[in-house]
């Protein structure tokens, strides 16, 4: 099954869905029991989900984004080719604060 990459547009906490957004018009639903990550979904972060057709006993209903898991920086700066920058290595020091 294919992967789309999205945006999560809403996130219901209380209700336990929300809404996945790829373009201005393109929108999946998901619900809680299909999120993929010990930590939970919060509007605006980057996700990729697979996709299965709406219901067809629900008229006007959304596709359901299904295997939904959050988007890995790192792994995208691997495929992108861009790479991440180091962390910035930190001096061990005398616990002064610097001061002589």
């Amino acid at each position: 099954m294919e992967r789309l990459n999205g945006i999560i547009r809403i996130f219901h906490e209380k209700r336990g869905f929300g809404f996945i957004r790829i373009t201005f018009k393109d929108q999946y639903y998901f619900h809680i029991t299909e999120w993929d990550s010990d930590v939970p979904p919060v509007i605006g972060q980057r996700v990729s989900f697979e996709v299965q057709p709406a219901p067809t006993y629900k008229q006007n209903s959304l596709p359901l984004a299904v295997n939904v898991k959050p988007f890995d920086i790192t792994k995208a700066a691997e495929v992108l080719g861009t790479g991440l920058p180091a962390p910035a290595e930190v001096a061990p020091g005398d616990g002064s604060g610097g001061a002589k």
